[in-house]
């Protein structure tokens, strides 16, 4: 060893005079006697042959050529150890020959520990959000999910495997601008963000949910990424729907004193509750062995208040739904042909 400067020593807490001519070098790092990295570059000792020290923590130097760099944690050195960023380069003579090694030393133990913090700490929050009954999905700043708990892969059926780095495709088609739009008020503004508002599932079906958002930091300057919760309340607002429906029918039935007329208010409060194109109630008459139809409300026909029209075409379906007391689905209409002609033609 023939230099080592300031920095060394007092990384070290060996002075120059003790290990300058000597080849005590490694008496700085290790308990007992081996080569330092700087010995393999004087060496030309093969990567394979550092390997057998260093495992995979040394690599080849990306910007000095013949250099190589390491990262480990040293336990005798200093009184608790330290982690040090090491890189070991070749010193040429005028004819392209090793004639020696110097090695860099960088203490890179407070940004290991604050790493370990870190860990620990996301581990500890990950622990509790892990058992939050709400779905919740932590993002990056680049809007990249780092965390999503178990709530959320049961209600949105994604797992944080599959979208861990990546952003989340559950903003339904056509809000995309308003939900860009309350993001970027949420980052400029830094209030916690709450609103009613919809999210898709993997499987395609639209949620309605309330929706708590925040920035946080860890550092308590910038803003390091955003949490939200999620709260389904798609089976609470159908239910308030349908009690609101069942009310304004309620109070509507002393302005509809004719069958016809009211079954077609009630027709219209069904088909605008679903979302659908149209809804009619069809009748069994008990005595004639007849089925049928009244107040049909169609988006694209004409009211279909009068009585006494045969649903004989609707037999199969509805004959079966007045025997099981059970209701059906018809998914598939060339299995049931009895849908009314006219009503297939203009509604498809």
């Amino acid at each position: 060893m023939i230099h080592c400067n300031r920095a060394f020593e007092n990384l070290t807490g060996i002075r120059a005079s003790q290990i300058i001519g000597t080849s005590a070098q490694w008496m700085a790092f290790y308990a007992s006697e081996r080569p330092v990295m700087a010995d393999f570059i004087v060496d030309g000792a093969s990567e394979e042959d550092m390997k057998q020290y260093y495992g995979d923590k040394c690599r080849k130097s990306r910007v000095i050529e013949g250099a190589y760099e390491a990262e480990d944690f040293f336990p005798d050195l200093g009184s608790g150890g330290k982690w040090l960023f090491f890189t070991a380069a070749p010193l040429m003579d005028d004819d392209k020959k090793i004639a020696g090694a110097i090695e860099t030393l960088q203490d890179a133990t407070e940004r290991r520990r604050a790493e370990e913090a870190l860990r620990d700490s996301e581990k500890r929050y990950r622990t509790l959000l892990d058992f939050a009954p709400y779905p919740i999905v932590v993002f990056t700043l680049e809007g990249k999910v780092s965390y999503l708990n178990p709530a959320f892969t049961e209600v949105f059926g994604w797992s944080l495997g599959e979208l861990e780095g990546r952003t989340i495709p559950y903003v339904p088609p056509g809000m995309e601008h308003e939900t860009t739009r309350e993001i970027k008020r949420l980052f400029e503004n830094k209030v916690l963000l709450r609103e009613e508002t919809k999210r898709m599932t993997k499987d395609g079906r639209i949620l309605d949910v309330m929706l708590r958002a925040s920035v946080f930091s860890v550092s308590q300057t910038e803003p390091e990424g955003e949490l939200v919760i999620l709260r389904d309340v798609t089976q609470e607002k159908r239910i308030a729907r349908n009690n609101e429906a069942m009310l304004r029918i309620s109070m509507a039935l002393p302005e509809y004193p004719e069958l016809p007329d009211l079954l077609y208010y009630i027709n219209s409060e069904v088909k605008s509750l679903l979302g659908t194109e149209g809804s009619l109630t069809i009748l069994h008459d008990e005595i004639k062995e007849d089925l049928i139809i009244l107040g049909a409300a169609y988006d694209d026909m004409d009211a279909e208040k009068r009585p006494g029209r045969s649903a004989s075409h609707e037999s199969a379906c509805c004959r079966q739904v007045i025997q099981t007391g059970e209701p059906m689905i018809v998914n598939d209409t060339s299995t049931h042909r009895s849908l009314h002609d006219e009503r297939d033609r203009k509604l498809g």
